[in-house]
């Protein structure tokens, strides 16, 4: 069989030299449309709720709401991984979140964070008891965190926000904690 040799000016004239089959025609052309939004679907899927990793390390102001006098530095560290609900009603973190030298334990039982960005914290107390430490309101990936310190009432036997301490991080005076407390806490905690 002799091979057919084309000259650089002569074309093709429609033949296929590799006689490679035609991958799109019309009776597969729904079935790979098909198959590629299933493909794009996952791929997004698995974009939003993919775990981000977190290891921040802030330093903020903790400071008394309605006492302007009153503000002292502090340190939170934040190691873990935050997992996005594939419909946003809850994202879930699980780690460790350190305020000076108190370490609230995230890594046995998660820590949920509502589809407003808040979150309760709680201090695990060892064979399944738990105390309400207080309620933590984050922007994005914990780039920006208020956290509001219940305080006990002694004579109500329950938990008092009243005149609480807050903490803000990052921050150095407070004057920047307040603004980052305002700008992440519901308008009922606002300008203290």
């Amino acid at each position: 069989m002799a091979l057919r040799q084309y000259s650089s000016v002569e074309s093709f004239k429609g033949e296929d030299p590799l006689r490679l089959p035609k991958l799109i025609n019309d009776s597969n052309r729904t079935l790979i449309i098909i198959m590629s939004i299933f493909i794009i679907g996952i791929w997004i899927m698995l974009a939003i709720t993919f775990p981000k990793y977190i290891n921040v390390r802030y330093e903020g102001i903790k400071y008394q709401a309605g006492n302007t006098d009153i503000a002292e530095p502090i340190s939170i560290e934040i190691i873990g991984r935050r997992c996005r609900g594939l419909f946003r009603e809850y994202d879930r973190f699980e780690g460790k979140i350190m305020i000076d030298d108190l370490l609230l334990d995230y890594t046995q039982m998660s820590l949920w964070i509502n589809k407003d960005k808040s979150a309760s914290l709680y201090i695990s107390g060892g064979q399944g008891y738990t105390s309400t430490y207080g309620s933590m309101s984050i922007k994005n990936n914990f780039e920006k965190i208020t956290i509001q310190i219940y305080e006990q009432v002694q004579n109500a036997g329950g938990w008092s926000s009243g005149s609480s301490w807050l903490i803000s991080a990052p921050c150095s005076t407070r004057d920047e904690a307040v603004r980052l407390s305002n700008e992440l806490l519901p308008n009922i905690y606002r300008n203290y």
